[in-house]
């Protein structure tokens, strides 16, 4: 309200060195908290968000990889998750009833993807309709997954990121 006041409506905004729960690399947790933000953003006024940082020399602020061994760790794999959705180009509508679940979908028109990050403290039940699920490919991030490939998910665990595609 206030930029619009003051000529600025339409101004990008950037969120730039964010990264939530440092404190907690390599964890599912972190990996739920880096995912929920981008899911959040996605649905809010933020442009472009840019988490801080990348360099795996610089110790303690790696969120995406390893400082010892330079591999990825789990909040990469939030990010290809998300970049799953970015490749479709299309957001479309997906709704979470609860304020701690967060979800985005995302379409081409043929080839559709959703993904969910679960901070909500407890196991939450799936119930996702108006789609055909049935061919569809779950790909699950936990604290010992890595968007790695799992038979149908009915339920997200606390601190898990699920990517469906279909």
């Amino acid at each position: 309200e206030k930029l619009k006041e003051f000529g600025y409506e339409g101004l990008e905004t950037h969120l730039n060195e964010w990264d939530p729960f440092a404190q907690e690399f390599g964890t599912a947790h972190h990996s739920a908290e880096v995912a929920a933000m981008m899911l959040a953003l996605q649905n809010g006024h933020v442009d472009l968000c840019c988490i801080y940082d990348m360099r795996t020399t610089n110790a303690p602020y790696c969120p995406l990889f390893d400082i010892r061994t330079h591999k990825p760790i789990h909040a990469y794999y939030s990010m290809v998750a998300f970049n799953t959705l970015y490749q479709l180009g299309t957001q479309v509508e997906a709704v979470s009833d609860n304020e701690r679940v967060y979800a985005v979908a995302a379409s081409d028109g043929t080839h559709h993807a959703l993904m969910i990050s679960n901070l909500s403290g407890m196991t939450q039940e799936l119930n996702i309709e108006g789609v055909d699920l049935s061919k569809a490919k779950y790909h699950v991030i936990d604290q010992e997954r890595l968007l790695s490939w799992s038979p149908a998910v009915s339920a997200i665990e606390n601190n898990m990121v699920l990517l469906i595609e279909w």
